[in-house]
């Protein structure tokens, strides 16, 4: 994903978790989180957080 602040890279696993990756231009280290999800639909606002982190 690709935004004015910079890009971000989503992995999911049918494990149950999900690596996030945001890169911020101007930025040497990239923020990376790694996250447990209970189900799918705790996706979508991990999403919607990033996404409002590149508007």
């Amino acid at each position: 994903m690709h935004g004015d602040a910079g890009e971000a890279e989503f992995v999911l696993y049918a494990g149950g978790w999900a690596d996030v990756l945001v890169i911020h231009p101007g930025i040497d280290e990239p923020a990376a989180e790694y996250i447990e999800l209970d189900d799918v639909e705790e996706f979508g606002p991990v999403l919607d957080r990033v996404v409002g982190l590149l508007a």
